[in-house]
């Protein structure tokens, strides 16, 4: 899973502590395999779907554009961006919204399941 494999990919590569900012937060999905109070967190998403990550005690900023971040300069030491690939672009009706079959998963996780149309 996307949660597993991150904290394994941060396991190697942040170190204990630094502050990191993830900027298209989401719901949250790399977040559920992180140890709490490992990193100092800052999440935000230019339209989040909830305003706290509860697991981690972080509120979620939301209208927050990830190509003008309110971080002071040099102040986190890795940034996370995971923009959205599977859902949610000119969608007419529900039958026309990917992921079904083997990535129903990705419907779940990273979209509202809603049309755009």
């Amino acid at each position: 899973s996307n949660a597993a494999m991150f904290a394994d990919i941060a396991e190697l590569h942040l170190p204990v502590g630094i502050a990191i900012a993830d900027v298209t937060y989401g719901k949250g999905v790399f977040w559920q395999g992180i140890v709490a109070g490992r990193y100092k967190l800052h999440f935000s998403d230019i339209a989040a779907k909830t305003t706290r990550d509860e697991r981690h005690r972080v509120a979620v900023q939301s209208g927050v554009d990830c190509r003008a971040l309110p971080y002071e300069d040099a102040s986190l030491g890795a940034v996370v961006l995971d923009p959205p690939y599977m859902e949610g672009l000119f969608r007419p009706s529900t039958d026309h919204l990917a992921g079904s079959g083997s990535h129903k998963a990705f419907r779940h996780r990273y979209s509202s399941g809603q049309v755009t149309a």
